[in-house]
């Protein structure tokens, strides 16, 4: 059960009193009534700065009023500041999304010349959107781009300390992700550079973060001697939010050593600075903690009196989200304490609560929740009915990321592509313009010679001038050509290269999918498998029960050899069934990942591999059939081959057929004369004449939503070079497509057993 919570991460450094920021945002109000112009608009945009931890609505309407003066009055560098400044705000209320695209408009207005720490500044602030929403990877490339700008510009304290916080962020996303050693690394740089400027504050900060990865790396003494010299600084300064999260950063270290009373001790700490403050969300956090705390010693009671306090926080803040999983962990709760009225009501409201929100995550949690229960009930049907509706959910999140990663993947090949034709585009008008200049030289190299033989007496010196000049030209511009057509030929050399890289990327992204399809395709059966499994026993011990106690009649003893019979085919058919996926995965996917040379049964491979793809037929009507003689035998490469029939087969899926279509798949496979001759035809739409001579061209597809364009011209690669064969084509609109190859022997060749 996921009863821990994320502590509050520290968003801002207090570096000056509550009394002085009152006097200093008087005395900048004073000021912008006076100013005019960009003036005004710098003065607004530090009132603005000033106001954003403590009062979002005013700094949004400072910022709000600098935008549009700045945009009024043309000021670029001031437009640029005020949209990092709303990205900033639009960060900090938790819309991420707006938060991005007021970042990316500053970008725009950024001068990359005199301007690279705001360069740097907006880059961070995107790295940290990133992070919320998940993407860490993509987070972790901003801030190395803006690490790199930074180091490219004189080392000024304030260089020093941007470059500190980007050090500081990315320790932080690789501590949430359990990359301990990195985030330590990130974490101890931070400190080189905050301790080069000497800033207290950030050094505080920065052993509080290091306290937390000893913490992780269950090493509770170096972790607790950090805790101590953040707590003595921020103590100190009077930075009371920091020491609140100290506090129970501590506590939480001695939950961990089971050494609850001092845990309680430091929790209280942490939640009267938390109160001192009117921090609510401060304040949840910590009583949720005081109540794990209490689930760790079986005091349930006590716990969910802490969980309640906590969700009356939630509700009254309307942090929804928290409202769910806090609502389910309390249900979960009631279940263990066996009270299985109150279990429901809590489950089901926590559903009620994730409705309201977009995760397919979090309701695939609290079916397995409602699943969990039903089957302590006794309640087969249901818990079977939850279990159901959890591996649908997944099967949604599953089927999204995939779509998600072939997006990615599409739009990477489409660059990429559309990079490379620039660049042949771009040498092609060159080598043109070359050949227009040397035609004309040429040409003008003949008028001058023809005018030279009708002056010929006359104008003999200057004749031989003009042609000798003519002639140096000439040779500088054919010398010109020449070293552009080798710069051509080495370009062309790279993007080969380049090509081969992608299609070797296009064949490990199909065996990804091939173990990511089959994986997900056992979790299935197994899970039916261990439910069935679980409520058999729990019969079974209910029936014993019954039949010691003098209790059992005909009708109970009726009802439960019925459900062995039921539970005994569910477990028969789906142990079967991952039985045959693991059986025929096992073999195709150790092929794959290899080349290695073998003899194999062709209609038998040909099954295996069309039983891993099975994934990819399900919910279509499309038959397939082998017509092979059961003990051909072929001494090739399986690997290679798989990848053949595998890009034939999703080809057909993609292309041929609807998603509703009926249709067929047929191989063909016959030995004579010494070859191995295969016949792969589907009965779908078929293609025009225009499409059969691009088809095994690189990069051509006729479905860019779903193609990459690189299947087919991998299996011509495979079949011609790898394999030493031929490939052909037939097709028409409407009559199917045939794919006719033949192989010669390889290492001994065919074989009849």
């Amino acid at each position: 059960m996921k009863t821990g919570k994320k502590l509050i991460i520290i968003i801002i450094l207090l570096l000056i009193s509550a009394l002085w920021g009152e006097g200093n945002r008087l005395e900048l109000e004073r000021r912008i009534m006076k100013a005019m112009g960009r003036e005004k608009v710098d003065l607004l945009l530090e009132l603005s700065k000033l106001l954003l931890t403590d009062d979002i609505t005013a700094s949004w309407e400072a910022d709000s009023l600098a935008l549009k003066l700045s945009r009024e009055t043309r000021y670029t560098q001031g437009e640029s500041k005020a949209l990092t400044i709303a990205g900033r705000i639009q960060l900090t209320q938790g819309d991420y999304w707006q938060a991005i695209d007021c970042f990316e408009k500053a970008l725009k207005l950024v001068d990359a010349e005199s301007e690279q720490l705001n360069l740097g500044m907006i880059n961070a602030n995107i790295a940290l959107a990133y992070n919320k929403l998940g993407w860490a990877d993509k987070a972790i490339d901003k801030l190395k781009e803006s690490e790199a700008i930074y180091k490219s510009l004189e080392m000024t304290p304030e260089v020093i300390e941007e470059l500190a916080r980007c050090y500081r962020n990315r320790g932080t996303i690789d501590l949430e992700r359990g990359r301990f050693e990195e985030a330590l690394a990130s974490f101890l740089k931070a400190m080189q550079e905050a301790e080069k400027i000497k800033e207290p504050a950030l050094e505080a900060t920065l052993k509080g973060y290091i306290g937390r990865v000893y913490q992780s790396l269950m090493n509770p003494a170096l972790s607790l001697e950090y805790y101590r010299q953040a707590l003595q600084v921020h103590q100190e300064m009077n930075n009371r939010k920091e020491v609140a999260v100290v506090y129970g950063n501590m506590g939480t270290l001695y939950a961990e050593m089971e050494d609850y009373t001092r845990a309680l001790e430091y929790y209280e700490k942490s939640l009267e600075e938390y109160r001192s403050l009117d921090d609510d969300l401060g304040i949840a956090s910590v009583l949720g903690n005081i109540g794990n705390l209490y689930y760790y010693q079986k005091d349930y009671q006590k716990t969910l009196e802490y969980y309640q306090q906590t969700l009356e926080i939630f509700k009254a803040q309307g942090v929804g989200m928290y409202q769910a999983y806090l609502t389910n962990n309390m249900g979960m709760i009631y279940l263990e304490m066996g009270d299985f009225t109150k279990a429901e009501t809590a489950i089901k409201q926590a559903l009620a609560y994730a409705e309201e929100f977009k995760s397919q995550e979090l309701k695939a949690e609290i079916n397995a929740s409602l699943s969990e229960l039903y089957r302590a009930k006794g309640d087969a049907e249901l818990a079977l009915q939850y279990k159901e509706k959890e591996s649908n959910l997944r099967d949604s999140i599953f089927a999204s990321t995939t779509a998600e990663q072939i997006a990615e993947m599409q739009t990477k090949y489409n660059t990429e592509r559309k990079e490379r034709e620039n660049v042949l585009l771009r040498k092609d008008n060159e080598i043109k313009e070359l050949e227009i200049t040397r035609k004309e030289m040429q040409r003008n190299y003949m008028i001058a010679l023809a005018f030279a033989v009708l002056l010929l007496v006359a104008f003999v010196y200057r004749r031989y001038r003009s042609k000798k000049k003519s002639a140096e030209i000439l040779a500088a511009k054919n010398t010109l050509i020449t070293r552009q057509k080798e710069e051509l030929s080495e370009t062309l050399g790279e993007l080969r290269k380049t090509q081969k890289k992608l299609v070797e990327s296009e064949k490990m992204a199909s065996l990804g999918s091939l173990v990511t399809g089959v994986a997900h395709e056992i979790n299935t059966p197994v899970g039916i498998i261990i439910t069935a499994a679980s409520n058999l026993c729990d019969r079974q011990k209910t029936l014993m029960e019954k039949y010691q106690n003098n209790q059992m009649k005909k009708s109970d003893l009726d009802t439960f050899l019925g459900y062995i019979e039921k539970a005994g085919n569910l477990i028969l058919s789906n142990s079967q069934r991952t039985g045959e996926l693991v059986k025929s995965f096992k073999q195709v996917s150790v092929d794959q990942s290899t080349e290695a040379q073998r003899q194999f049964k062709i209609r038998n491979y040909i099954r295996d591999v069309l039983t891993s793809l099975e994934p990819k037929f399900k919910g279509r009507k499309v038959e397939v059939k082998i017509n092979c003689d059961e003990f051909l035998v072929w001494n090739s490469y399986p690997g290679i081959f798989a990848q053949i029939i595998t890009n034939l087969v999703l080809n057909s899926l993609v292309h041929a057929f609807g998603e509703t279509d009926e249709g067929e798949i047929a191989f063909n496979v016959v030995q004579s004369d010494k070859r191995l001759y295969i016949e792969y035809y589907d009965d779908g739409k078929g293609m025009a004449g225009e499409v059969l001579k691009k088809i095994f061209d690189p990069f051509f597809t006729t479905n860019k939503q779903t193609g990459t364009g690189l299947g087919m011209h991998i299996i011509y690669n495979l079949v011609t070079q790898k394999l030493n064969g031929n490939i052909i084509v037939e097709s028409e609109p409407g009559k199917g497509a045939r794919f006719k190859m033949d192989f010669p022997y390889a290492g001994g060749g065919l074989s009849e057993l």
